[in-house]
């Protein structure tokens, strides 16, 4: 399962970032010595036989928003189907799609570019760049609508958006 996580500032985009988790070799976690259980001391410091890992943000690209002010909440459904943007009056839906769904989108594209290639007249034989068939940030979670209310809209709770 791949994890996304966007990000909000006063700028009128929101970051797309992919988090890739690395892990180190993994060990027993039972207790070990000067007191420490999971690999956890008492004291709160990590012991020499705890598993290490990393996450790396690997930035995917922007969304553009259409609201000029500075987000104020940004939030998922239940489901994490839907994204919601809050700023000032204007609330910004987006659709996160499942893999299903973005595996449609890479089998589309992948189609466009070897129709693309037949009609140039290269060679459909050779192998299709990763990079261009690799999803934006935009095609993972495109735009859903906006609702714009006369007052400033306080705070958002996202129902579960059916699957």
């Amino acid at each position: 399962m791949e994890t996304r996580l966007v990000s909000a500032s006063s700028d009128r985009e929101l970051l797309v970032f992919r988090i890739l988790r690395e892990e180190g070799e993994e060990e027993e976690g039972g207790e070990g010595e000067g007191g420490s259980v999971g690999g956890k001391r008492k004291d709160g410091e990590m012991s020499d036989n705890q598993s290490m890992s990393q996450v790396l943000c690997e930035v995917m690209g922007s969304l553009s928003r259409q609201g000029r002010e500075r987000v104020t909440q940004l939030t998922s459904g239940g489901s994490g189907r839907l994204l919601g943007c809050l700023s000032g009056r204007l609330l910004e839906l987006y659709l996160v799609r499942s893999g299903e769904e973005r595996e449609r989108v890479r089998r589309r594209k992948k189609k466009k570019v070897q129709k693309k290639k037949k009609m140039a007249g290269e060679d459909e034989s050779g192998q299709l760049d990763e990079a261009s068939l690799s999803l934006t940030a935009a095609e993972e979670i495109p735009f859903l609508t906006s609702i714009s209310s006369r007052d400033k809209i306080r705070s958002l709770y996202l129902l579960r958006y059916p699957p």
